[in-house]
């Protein structure tokens, strides 16, 4: 802990990747009946850490919540696909059969995804490009899983 912020992370593989989650201990997290809720470096907790996802749970005597931070394989090359593929499904069952019940989940991923001509209309036209990523479907997987 260095002046009021907590870190913490996941172990590197052979110096590469690694998540980060980052909580200011000084900025109130919420409101409850007119209290400031803020946390405390005992009331988080590493429930998963691998070197490209680690969850964990925060919790104070009036407010619990996960956080999420992730980092998928970038798929520079059409064989890169299947790597992220298998990532996507691989994060998808970890983060699943994480126990949430009815707590709130931030989720922040790098996700190296190819926006393509099938997204949203409110991602517009500069970043789209052709076909869909090799690894979309699983994409969908998992936000769809999320929900």
């Amino acid at each position: 802990m260095v002046e009021n912020v907590v870190m913490l992370a996941s172990a590197a593989d052979k110096g590469n990747y690694g998540c980060e989650i980052l909580f200011n201990l000084s900025t109130p997290l919420g409101v409850k009946g007119g209290i400031n809720i803020y946390l405390t470096r005992d009331s988080v907790t590493v429930v998963f850490s691998h070197p490209r996802i680690m969850i964990v749970k925060c919790r104070t005597m009036k407010f619990q919540m996960y956080t999420i931070s992730a980092h998928a394989p970038y798929c520079k090359f059409p064989t890169a696909g299947a790597e992220a593929s298998k990532w996507w499904a691989h994060s998808s069952s970890i983060v699943s059969s994480t126990s949430f019940g009815r707590i709130s989940v931030l989720i922040g991923i790098v996700a190296n995804y190819v926006v393509h001509s099938d997204a949203s209309n409110g991602v517009g036209d500069v970043a789209r490009s052709g076909a869909p990523p090799p690894q979309r479907s699983r994409v969908c997987d998992f936000l769809n899983d999320r929900s």
